[in-house]
């Protein structure tokens, strides 16, 4: 008797039901438990009072036996001239679900169902004979040999013209959901890694790095400890964002470079630097602008060129000065000195 007291009986679901689908779903088990507490039937002479969804008392059967009892089935028999009638009362312990097949079978009966997730491997990712960008794959559990079958492709973003395109590569292998268990009509639900199939990265326990790589080695990384985010290309090409360094880092594969840091911009180039603009272009120092030439300086202007100083202006030479036009030459000023 100890072993059938049982005080508390835990319910689990594993969606978040609200609180009152919980006591209704409570409410139902315990009336059903004490429903069901006694089962059994009782025979007597034949009556027509006795309906099911009523009560019926029991007695002349002692104080064990006696008492009401929740009417379930009324059976009445008439063999050779005798009529009685057979009461049953208490439910089975078991939901009707339990007990009777209450969903629609697999493949909806037209064909043999399947049986939960399929593994499959890439064969073709083109030319799908029903224009439904689907991917063949091979299934070794259903298919023979190397026939196999179109799926659809699940992504996280598909929409008209716009979205994510990520195919998995032939060979790769995939896992297989089957819209109403039907084997004609499957689903890739996404691609696999194995110790044969291994990621570019290895995960550490903080599942620091994430990244996007091609098989062509074009890459996105997210390091989320240090903050950063780098594009890379197989020749050198690369970009990088760091909130670590506090800085943008931009290279190619020619050893051109530009660095945006706290300290300031830096634009390196490994040839000729050339900045061009249809209209024009301005240079301005908060406080100071230097412009410097290992050899030669050359400022040129189709109309004219205009050096001009709010207070000072100075040209100098180290060696020789010449200012010189094929036309008139002005030096103008308060006072003129020349030495």
């Amino acid at each position: 008797s100890e072993v059938m007291n049982v005080s508390n009986y835990a319910l689990q679901s594993t969606v978040p039901l609200v609180k009152d689908a919980l006591k209704q779903w409570a409410d139902a088990q315990l009336l059903k438990s004490r429903i069901n507490r006694f089962q059994g039937t009782v025979s007597f002479q034949g009556n027509a009072l006795p309906k099911p969804d009523t009560v019926i008392t029991i007695t002349g059967l002692g104080d064990r036996m006696n008492g009401n009892a929740y009417i379930t089935s009324v059976r009445h028999d008439i063999d050779s001239g005798n009529w009685t009638t057979e009461v049953g009362f208490g439910i089975s312990e078991k939901w009707y679900t339990e007990e009777m097949e209450a969903s629609p079978p697999k493949a909806a009966g037209v064909m043999p169902g399947v049986n939960g997730l399929q593994l499959g491997v890439v064969k073709q990712i083109d030319q799908d004979p029903e224009n439904e960008y689907r991917v063949l794959v091979t299934l070794p559990l259903i298919t023979s040999g190397d026939t196999g079958v179109w799926a659809r492709l699940s992504t996280f973003y598909a929409s008209k013209q716009f979205g994510a395109f990520f195919y998995p590569e032939v060979g790769d292998e995939v896992v297989l959901g089957f819209l109403d268990d039907n084997p004609t009509y499957p689903v890739i639900l996404g691609s696999l890694y194995s110790k044969v199939r291994t990621p570019a990265l290895t995960p550490d326990d903080k599942n620091s790095k994430k990244s996007v790589l091609t098989s062509s080695k074009l890459e996105l990384t997210f390091d989320d400890e240090n903050k950063i985010i780098t594009i890379l290309t197989p020749g050198g090409n690369s970009i990088t964002l760091s909130d670590k360094d506090k800085s943008i880092n931009i290279k190619d594969q020619n050893g051109n470079k530009a660095d945006f840091t706290n300290s300031g911009i830096t634009i390196s180039s490994a040839s000729a630097l050339t900045l061009k603009a249809s209209q024009g272009v301005s240079i301005e120092g908060g406080t100071t602008v230097s412009i410097k030439a290992s050899t030669s300086l050359d400022a040129q202007g189709s109309t004219g060129v205009t050096v001009k100083s709010d207070t000072t202006l100075s040209l100098q030479g180290q060696a020789s000065a010449e200012l010189k036009a094929s036309g008139t030459v002005t030096v103008q000023g308060a006072m003129v000195s020349l030495n």
